[in-house]
């Protein structure tokens, strides 16, 4: 009747003998609400999990007042998440469409296009609910997957007895490790990460799976694996990087707790600090920091009329996941299919094969469609996050505001699993001096083991951490000196002609002096 409500919340009683609409019916089959178009014209769609929610709470308001203030706008889309856009582009779209309605021209969106339009080619898909998403894909004879996982950060599997959950109706199959019929490893993404943890291995942090539990419904699935008992040996466990690192620490694998490390040295330290008029120590930590994209991970596989594994959900590395997927089932790569459908957001977190290779491993056992879709306890147990970082900084600086030398340490926790995070000493290390001049570098940076939730890629892939960490204490330089935290960069940011913080010269301009210009009058017009 108008009125934009949750349909999750929405008993169906509630609605019997009123007027219903969903994003298939805004508008006419073969023309587009206002509001749609304007979501496409704006930019205002990207992963498009959230844009039928944004668009039907922006509909109810705009069909009594196609005026409305900004703060009315932002009151309507209140409760409608969205982790791609930053919601300035949807706002803009939905004050155009107000524009729209009110029988005003439409405005072109603001924007620089080269040689091309920036209109997405998924987007009418994504504003009528047309998109199909992995969990939207139905098929004939689905079966559901659910997880047996670890609810202990270390421990050694005794014993995995399947039985009750085996006699619960609607459990069709339970898998383990000695179902797997290729090599049960993730080797290639992640060293040392089983796909499920065999009887006499270790678990090495919550959420770490064990078993696969196939049912004819989700709620089969997931009630068999709640009965599947494992037996654990406990072990001792720790969090914390640094004490992971310590020379009484117990080894999480038996070569120790290091998984790789890297350096930058150039200059003469010691001269540099010593010549210094200020040098200054810092800490700073960051903390794991989850994905959280709309869609939790969700993947469909079956077997093909050719006898083909086709596993059908979001991935950013497909031709990967197919190579992970054939050696895990021993199978050759032209057996295997990955399909990518639309996903709802990623930001690195589904690079992660794991929910590919479990999804192809069920369906190849019970020779049935298989879903899997994690809970978002599972997802926030589970999937990898963002490193934390532990660093210590000493940077050195001269009264008229050169900067000097930079010592700086970065421990980073790539908790259980690798997950990419052999790489991360490198990433850490490339930001860690930031567009700066330096006279003398000293920068170490080493990824350890923890039980912590795995961590991998997200935006940036481990340089925000220490970006964060130098900008500010930069700031407390500039403070400490009495200078303009921007004046303060513009001295020292590197040019065409500057060696970079990584001890070679930069091949091309990178235009971080020429930022720093563009945004001062701005700058100055904050502080006033």
């Amino acid at each position: 009747d108008g009125k934009a409500v949750r349909s999750c919340l929405t008993p169906v009683g509630k609605v019997a003998g009123r007027s219903v609409v969903t994003i298939e019916g805004l508008a006419p089959s073969d023309r587009l609400h206002p509001l749609q178009q304007a979501f496409i014209d704006h930019g205002a769609v990207q992963c498009g999990f959230c844009t039928p929610g944004m668009i039907l709470s922006a509909a109810a308001p705009l069909a009594t007042d196609p005026n409305p203030s900004r703060g009315r706008i932002v009151t309507a889309l209140e409760g409608n998440l969205c982790r791609c856009t930053g919601y300035s582009k949807i706002i803009e779209a939905i004050e155009a469409a107000g524009a729209a309605l009110r029988g005003e021209l439409p405005r072109s969106a603001e924007g620089i296009s080269v040689g091309a339009s920036f209109t997405r080619l998924d987007a009418k898909d994504k504003v009528t609910g047309r998109a199909r998403y992995a969990g939207d894909i139905g098929m004939e004879d689905l079966v559901h997957a659910a997880v047996v996982r670890s609810p202990h950060p270390h421990g050694l599997v005794q014993r995995i007895d399947p039985s009750a959950a085996a006699a619960l109706t609607g459990v069709i199959q339970i898998l383990t490790a000695e179902d797997i019929p290729g090599l049960n490893s993730l080797e290639g993404y992640s060293r040392n990460e089983h796909l499920l943890a065999a009887t006499g291995e270790s678990v090495r942090m919550v959420g770490d799976p064990v078993a696969l539990v196939i049912g004819e419904s989700l709620e089969a699935a997931r009630l068999g694996a709640a009965k599947v008992r494992v037996d654990y040996e406990l072990l001792a466990h720790t969090y914390d990087a640094s004490e992971a690192m310590s020379t009484d620490a117990k080894a999480i694998y038996p070569g120790g707790n290091l998984l790789n490390s890297h350096e930058i040295k150039h200059g003469d330290m010691e001269a540099s600090l010593l010549g210094s008029d200020l040098i200054l120590e810092t800490k700073y930590r960051t903390r794991y920091m989850e994905h959280a994209a709309m869609e939790p991970e969700t993947v469909l596989s079956y077997v093909d009329d050719e006898g083909r594994v086709t596993v059908v959900g979001g991935h950013q590395q497909p031709h990967w996941a197919r190579m992970w997927i054939a050696t895990m089932l021993g199978l050759p790569q032209e057996d295997v299919r990955v399909m990518i459908p639309a996903m709802g957001g990623t930001f690195g977190g589904k690079q992660d094969p794991w929910p590919l290779m479990a999804t192809a491993l069920a369906a190849y056992r019970v020779r049935r469609p298989v879903r899997l879709s994690y809970s978002r306890r599972e997802s926030f147990d589970a999937s990898p996050k963002r490193h934390p970082y532990d660093m210590e900084l000493r940077v050195g600086a001269k009264v008229d505001g050169g900067l000097t030398g930079l010592h700086l340490r970065v421990l980073a926790n790539t908790g259980a699993y690798d997950c990419d995070g052999y790489h991360i000493p490198q990433y850490a290390l490339v930001a860690g001096g930031g567009p700066y001049r330096w006279e003398a570098v000293d920068a170490s940076a080493q990824v350890a083991y923890t039980n912590g939730a795995k961590a991998g890629q997200m935006r940036g892939f481990g340089t925000p951490q220490s970006a964060f960490a130098l900008e500010c204490t930069l700031d407390e330089v500039a403070f400490r000196l009495g200078a303009d935290p921007l004046a303060f960069r513009l001295q020292n940011a590197i040019d065409d002609q500057s060696v970079t913080f990584l001890g070679y010269p930069v091949a091309e301009t990178l235009g971080y002096r020429e930022c720093l210009q563009a945004v001062q009058s701005s700058y100055r017009e904050e502080l006033v």
